[in-house]
């Protein structure tokens, strides 16, 4: 297997593949030994040797994930974030996760609605499961905790066992 040393493969970012986009691009930052910048693990060391190449690491990161979104997605970045590839990850992944009650809700919902298609092998359908379950994890907060899981799925079972009529009442709620 080849591994891609270039964004032909790549996924554009766009308003709406954020999750196609992060799968893409972050094995190109792994290979360039650069994501551990972009998350914020590795700060800029002491030593002026090392720097040198942590900039320049650094930049790469900057450079693939600017090249690696479509023109529409530049408009969510300051000038300032452009030379810190942790600000660049941080701020589109604010925008496109949108950690909210309302989306785990949704994502809560596109899970349990998950059936097994006529002739759909086991695996085809643990994938799908899994990737529902990356979806519902990913729109959870760091401090996310069971008792908020508790509280939401609370408000989530008594919205979503309104009748129509109070139709306006679950839009204004969520």
């Amino acid at each position: 297997m080849s591994v891609p040393n270039d964004l032909s493969n790549v996924v554009k970012l766009g308003s709406d593949n954020y999750p196609a986009w992060e799968r893409s691009i972050m094995p190109i930052l792994m290979i360039k030994a650069a994501w551990s910048i972009v998350d914020g693990t590795e700060s800029p060391p002491q030593d002026a040797t090392q720097l040198y190449d942590f900039q320049k690491r650094k930049q790469t990161a900057c450079g693939l994930l600017l090249a690696s979104l479509d023109s529409d997605q530049l408009v969510h970045l300051d000038s300032a974030d452009l030379t810190d590839p942790k600000a660049i990850w941080d701020k589109l992944k604010a925008i496109h996760v949108l950690q909210k009650p309302v989306s785990r809700f949704i994502a809560y919902q596109d899970l349990f609605s998950i059936l097994k298609h006529e002739g759909e092998p086991l695996p085809v359908l643990a994938t799908r499961v899994k990737s529902a379950m990356k979806k519902v994890k990913d729109m959870r907060p760091s401090n996310y905790t069971v008792s908020d899981l508790d509280e939401e799925l609370g408000c989530m079972v008594l919205i979503k066992a309104l009748p129509e009529s109070y139709g306006a009442l679950r839009s204004n709620l969520m």
